[in-house]
């Protein structure tokens, strides 16, 4: 199972994502997410530049492709998926919770429905710890490809950045395209 976060907001304090599901078919649209402050690391950054550059529970993983397993985390005290070799971090997990304080370098999922926060968190740890699973026992290998988009501000000529929003929408089966436009959905990666 394949799995794929776009990180379409930076804040001063936070980041939101979308997280999709990889399917033959498109890119299922799955939840939003929430996570530490994007400070622009990427996995080929040298573990060096990671350290001088992190600010420890402050700082989201660096974007790349991680391998992804399902097992128990003696912290949180329940089967959760886990971020396998990410260079600089420990312990990264994908659960529920609403606010950065909840993070510490984790990746939250529910719905970003509320400036800086993820709401509805708890079923959609759930349905995914439930996802996950079922392909790991199936035997396939679960992973995570995490980017960012550069979307840039709104130009003199019009909205500069937006095509690449409008491929990846038309290949997406998002719920969100069908109610609002692309436009909007690029409008609304601003807040």
């Amino acid at each position: 199972m394949r799995l794929i976060l776009h990180r379409r907001f930076s804040g001063k304090d936070y980041t939101i994502g979308s997280l999709y599901i990889a399917a033959k078919s498109g890119n299922e649209y799955f939840c939003d997410t929430l996570e530490d402050t994007d400070r622009g690391l990427t996995q080929s950054t040298s573990l060096e530049e990671i350290k001088r550059i992190k600010i420890p529970h402050e700082t989201a993983i660096p974007t790349g492709e991680y391998k992804v397993i399902v097992n128990l985390s003696p912290a949180k005290k329940r089967m959760l998926p886990r971020l396998l070799d990410v260079p600089g971090f420990s312990g990264i997990l994908i659960h529920r919770g609403n606010t950065k304080r909840d993070t510490s370098g984790c990746i939250l999922v529910g719905e970003n429905k509320v400036k800086g926060k993820v709401i509805n968190s708890t079923g959609y740890e759930k349905r995914l710890v439930e996802i996950l699973t079922e392909a790991q026992e199936r035997g396939e290998e679960n992973g995570i490809e995490i980017m960012n988009y550069e979307l840039l501000p709104l130009s003199e000529s019009g909205f500069s950045g937006l095509k690449d929003l409008q491929d990846f929408a038309m290949q997406s089966k998002n719920p969100v395209r069908d109610e609002m436009s692309v436009e909007n959905i690029y409008l609304n990666s601003f807040k």
